[in-house]
């Protein structure tokens, strides 16, 4: 009997020294938790950064790529004869649309350009005329 309670009573002490060391394991594991978590986030933070900065520099060749066969095109015989026909096209247009507006009797982009710009003349000359006139009066006065 002797035997059993010792036993039992081991075992109870077993018990209450593992549920003693319990907050203390669990203090130890909640700090391995947040160091862990910590380094995630620094490797998180890290990548975010690289991934912006690779963005960008895959950004900037994409771009320098896409301007070397811009210009390419641009130097190929077909684009500037394509270019040519553009501007030609512009141009035919432009006179066809310039002759229907002048049946109908509607001023064109082309003329009412011109006529402000005569306008602009116009306005500066009376206006330094203006002055030229202001300057005598007031030299006469």
């Amino acid at each position: 009997m002797a035997e059993q309670t010792s036993f039992v009573r081991e075992g109870f002490e077993r018990v209450s020294s593992a549920f003693e060391r319990i907050p203390d394991e669990l203090q130890r594991v909640q700090r391995e938790i947040q160091k862990r978590r910590k380094t995630i986030e620094k490797q998180i933070a890290g990548s975010r950064r690289d991934f912006g900065k690779r963005t960008r520099e895959l950004e900037k060749r994409t771009r320098r790529q896409v301007e070397r066969v811009r210009a390419g095109i641009r130097r190929l015989p077909l684009a500037k004869r394509a270019e040519r026909l553009r501007a030609d096209a512009e141009r035919v247009l432009e006179r066809g649309m310039d002759t229907f507006l002048g049946v109908l009797q509607i001023a064109s982009k082309s003329d009412l350009d011109r006529i402000d710009k005569k306008l602009g003349q116009m306005s500066r000359k009376l206006k330094e005329m203006e002055r030229t006139r202001g300057n005598g009066h007031a030299a006469s006065a």
